[in-house]
């Protein structure tokens, strides 16, 4: 039998509308949008095969989002790789010292790191 994954409750009402909001926008960056929509159609009830299908990626991308999502007590869905083209030097400093305070997994736990 499989198991079934989907995103941890919110942790307040909150979060849950800028989750929502976020999954509703037009003018956000396009990966955010992305793992937001992931996220609410969790709490929607929909199945990663589902929720994949939806969002045009693999099974395996929504489920290492599913997983980041629930290993942090804040949503930091949105955020990039320290290293990113078009990055400042300061800013790529300044994302390398947020990352390593949060704490950011690399990889999620079954199958590697985050696409």
């Amino acid at each position: 039998m499989p198991i079934v994954l989907s995103a941890r409750a919110p942790q307040d009402l909150v979060e849950e509308k800028k989750i929502r909001q976020l999954a509703g926008a037009r003018h956000a960056p396009a990966d955010w949008i992305l793992r937001a929509r992931i996220i609410t159609a969790s709490w929607d009830g929909h199945r990663t095969g589902q929720i994949a299908a939806a969002v045009h990626r693999h099974p395996k991308t929504v489920r290492c989002w599913l997983h980041r999502f629930n290993a942090h007590a804040k949503p930091w869905i949105w955020d990039a790789p320290p290293h990113r083209p078009g990055n400042s030097a300061a800013a790529l400093s300044t994302a390398f010292e947020e990352r390593s305070t949060r704490e950011v997994p690399a990889a999620c736990p079954s199958h590697g790191p985050c696409l």
